[in-house]
């Protein structure tokens, strides 16, 4: 369940963000893989000692993770998808090699959740270029929708003050959690667990 949260939260943060511009170097892209859990991180972060077949590899497993032809060639496509608004998570743990092939959990076991399944949220910080305040509302509780639609889950629209279960900002760069918004391509949302 905590994983809901986290993947509805970093989804709705890409309301109204717009596609940057698709050119992408090997460095940026191996940053990109190097962030995303793709390639292990090097002590001096420069991949200097990554081979060419390590970083054919790395981009063939993410473009079988992006859903795209598995090249292992950094094509536009490739770079494109790169580019694209996502969320900060990494999409594959530290664990590189063949022991990370093995089936792993698709959630984690964090130690809190929520108490009940009637969940309140709230949208303390609306994004700045989109003006009509009514369009967001209805977009992320569409969202919500789509959740509760397929678990016993409830997501109540709190406009008054008062304690929330889910706060909603939208916020650019620093904000105050030590986890900057570095904007497409790199971190572009986040969540916390309960």
């Amino acid at each position: 369940m905590m994983s809901l949260g986290l993947q509805l939260l970093c989804g709705l943060c890409a309301l109204g963000m717009t596609l940057a511009e698709t050119e992408i170097g090997q460095g940026d892209a191996l940053n990109y893989l190097q962030k995303f859990g793709y390639v292990k991180m090097t002590r001096n972060r420069t991949g200097a000692l990554l081979s060419s077949q390590a970083l054919s590899a790395a981009i063939k497993d993410f473009q079988r993770f992006a859903g795209l032809p598995a090249t292992g060639q950094l094509d536009n496509v490739t770079a494109t998808t790169m580019r694209l608004p996502r969320c900060g998570v990494r999409d594959r743990s530290d664990e590189i090699g063949p022991e990370s092939r093995r089936r792993r959990r698709r959630y984690a076991l964090q130690g809190s959740k929520w108490a009940n399944h009637e969940l309140t949220y709230r949208i303390s910080k609306y994004p700045r270029r989109i003006k009509d305040r009514d369009a967001v509302d209805k977009e992320i509780a569409r969202a919500f929708k789509t959740w509760s639609d397929v678990t016993p889950m409830t997501f109540t629209h709190k406009k008054t003050p008062g304690r929330v279960n889910i706060d909603i900002q939208f916020v650019r760069g620093e904000h105050g959690d030590g986890d900057p918004f570095t904007g497409p391509g790199e971190t572009l949302a986040h969540a916390f667990f309960p």
